[in-house]
């Protein structure tokens, strides 16, 4: 009943088509009612009853006539409402079909799209091997040749060498920062060997935070967690694990404003996997730095490296693990780790 009174209530439809059926039999009654009370009038005032009885009886005519076209008025707005109703609901179901096929469309190309940002990070993360590698051969040669022939220069000049002395400095100096910029390159883009043991995904981003907690007093900044009712073990190398935690959450330190800092950090489950959530308020990243955020040396910071977060890429994938980021102009930078539970 509460079903049909709404419906009434929202299809305009059916309170015009039965609210004329309802008028019509409401008419047809009052004139049968007019009708039966001057008949009996004037049969008693009146001797001509067969005249009255005439008049009657076309007049009863009419309103029987008028009765048969409210009532197949309703019939008939009945039936035509039931037909369309029924269509409108097909129409509405198969609607319904299509929006929730395309909502399961879209998210299994959201699911692609991540899967293939993912694939293409970690080819670009390979590519970056390769090419620091020959780098590494290509340059490391030469400057060991340079270092050798400042040495035998020296050598075979005379003790006093005066601002020689300076200049053989300056060109030692810079080559030892010319090799140890290849071996930090090396080192960010290696796999290298990993001390697994079966560790608290919390306890390590606690500890990463503690770390950060001079940094973090110092910019007034507002720490937020958000961990799941576990203690959420994983098989990892905890040392190597806290300093890519730390490297991302020093990033979002120095990406946020002083006083107004908000940084979130969460630990979930999904299935078989942990996912692990950095997120800042700070000044965010535009399209063009978003994807280039792993690359080694790029850097918006005027002192940085460039290679901390390509080393903390390079930790999440020895571990076996996805890392992505999401972030937007002025609107602050998300990173999402995704770890295998340990069994």
């Amino acid at each position: 009943m509460k079903k049909i009174i709404n419906k009434f209530r929202i299809d305009s439809r059916i309170r015009v088509g039965y609210g004329t059926a309802f008028f019509l039999l409401l008419v047809s009654y009052i004139a049968t009612l007019y009708a039966n009370w001057q008949f009996y009038e004037e049969t008693l005032l009146n001797t001509r009853s067969k005249e009255l009885q005439a008049r009657f009886s076309a007049l009863n005519l009419i309103i029987i006539i008028s009765l048969l076209v409210a009532f197949s008025m309703v019939i008939f707005g009945f039936l035509t409402y039931a037909r369309e109703n029924k269509a409108r609901r097909m129409a509405d179901e198969k609607a319904d079909d299509y929006e929730e096929q395309l909502k399961q469309r879209i998210e299994q190309l959201g699911g692609a799209n991540k899967e293939l940002i993912q694939m293409r990070s970690i080819e670009k993360f390979a590519a970056t091997g390769r090419i620091a590698r020959t780098i590494a051969h290509e340059v490391r040669n030469p400057l060991t040749n340079i270092n050798l022939a400042i040495e035998q220069i020296k050598s075979d000049l005379p003790q006093e060498i005066g601002d020689l002395g300076v200049l053989f400095e300056m060109v030692t100096r810079n080559s030892n920062r010319i090799n140890q910029l290849i071996t930090d390159l090396l080192n960010s883009t290696k796999f290298s060997e990993l001390d697994y043991s079966t560790v608290s995904l919390r306890n390590i981003m606690d500890e990463a935070l503690e770390l950060a907690k001079d940094r973090i007093a110092l910019s007034d900044i507002k720490v937020e967690r958000n961990y799941i009712d576990k203690v959420c073990t994983v098989l990892a190398d905890a040392e190597k694990l806290r300093i890519a935690f730390l490297n991302i959450i020093v990033n979002a330190i120095e990406a946020m404003e002083n006083g107004k800092g908000i940084l979130k950090v969460g630990i979930k489950q999904q299935g078989a996997k942990y996912v692990i959530t950095i997120a800042d308020n700070g000044a965010g990243m535009d399209s063009d730095a978003l994807s280039r955020v792993f690359e080694p040396y790029f850097t918006s910071k005027s002192k940085g490296t460039g290679l901390g977060l390509t080393n903390t890429q390079n930790i999440i994938l020895n571990h076996k693990g996805n890392i992505a980021v999401e972030s937007e102009s002025k609107k602050g930078t998300t990173f999402s780790i995704t770890l295998d539970a340990a069994e």
